[in-house]
């Protein structure tokens, strides 16, 4: 049989069977919040007419995917693919893991003045990732505690793996 056409015959036509992903894409490792990037990802599809394969592995372009960011713990992405009011899935294997950040310690020493000293932390995360609570600043000698805690666990970790 010659096949010249989309594959998107009608009744008793080349019919879309299945999709492939033959070629996975050179990125499957992320960061929580990353989109899917589909670059170097070719997907085939096979062709039947009559329930009986035709047409095997022919690339196909204008696929969709899943353009917003992942998240953690995704394990795959769904790829599809519509010709002739037919729609076709394939799933691509990934790993996506929760963004690591550093944990906060104290940067230098403070030594009583009679002022109010506020503290300073290496590796601050930004509030719009930790929220700071606790003492942030004291006048007299003594113990103070400060705390951090993730806004987003599902997209943050700290760099040991603990949220």
């Amino acid at each position: 049989m010659i096949f010249n056409g989309s594959g998107t015959g009608g009744s008793g036509g080349l019919r879309l069977a299945s999709i492939t992903v033959a070629v996975p894409p050179a990125k499957t490792v992320y960061k929580a919040g990353e989109a899917f990037d589909p670059d170097g990802m070719v997907v085939t599809a096979d062709y039947a007419q009559g329930g009986v394969i035709i047409i095997e592995g022919k690339k196909v372009t204008g696929y969709t995917y899943p353009t917003a960011g992942l998240a953690a713990g995704t394990t795959e992405v769904t790829i599809s693919f519509t010709e002739g009011g037919v729609t076709k899935t394939a799933a691509q294997a990934v790993t996506v893991d929760k963004m690591g950040v550093a944990v906060p310690a104290q940067s230098g020493t403070l030594t009583y003045n009679g002022n109010t000293q506020t503290f300073k932390y290496s590796n601050e995360p930004s509030s719009s990732i930790a929220t700071k609570s606790g003492d942030t600043s004291g006048l007299n000698a003594g113990s103070y505690t400060t705390r951090f805690t993730l806004n987003n666990t599902g997209l943050y970790a700290w760099a040991d793996g603990s949220t």
